[in-house]
């Protein structure tokens, strides 16, 4: 009875410890991605940048403007997007993560319009970069 409690711990501590270690996995892997979004975003004016949002379970609705009476600064919009990283703080294995970014012409840099303009990619390229860098190191295993 001794060694068949003793295992029942065991187990419990091992699956206590493999969900702790899953979901810091998780959480860096979104913070790999929001990171390399954020970094290789183009900057105009900085509200590109700034707007980038992270959200548990649903999308963000919410478009990112200036404080009231100032610009975005291309400068400071790192930073502030940045802050976004906050909210990976509640983050439970339930959780879905959601990267998004609402200003009117965000689809447009991701996915163009049908002009010759630059198509940026900035999501795809992330996710893209984050998948080949989990299955790198899956392959490893």
């Amino acid at each position: 009875m001794g060694n068949q409690l003793k295992f029942k711990k065991d187990l419990l501590k091992f699956s206590t410890s493999l969900n702790a270690e899953f979901k810091e996995t998780v959480k860096k892997v979104a913070v790999d991605i929001f990171v390399d979004i954020v970094l290789t975003s183009p900057v105009d004016l900085g509200a590109y940048r700034a707007s980038h949002q992270i959200a548990m379970n649903t999308p963000s609705e919410k478009v990112i403007k200036p404080e009231k009476g100032q610009k975005f600064q291309k400068r400071g919009s790192t930073t502030r997007a940045m802050k976004q990283l906050n909210n990976l703080k509640k983050y439970d294995l339930n959780d879905v993560i959601w990267i998004s970014n609402n200003l009117p012409y965000a689809s447009v840099l991701e996915f163009g319009d049908g002009t010759k303009r630059k198509v940026y990619g900035t999501y795809g390229k992330a996710i893209q970069k984050a998948e080949d860098t989990i299955q790198s190191a899956l392959d490893k295993l």
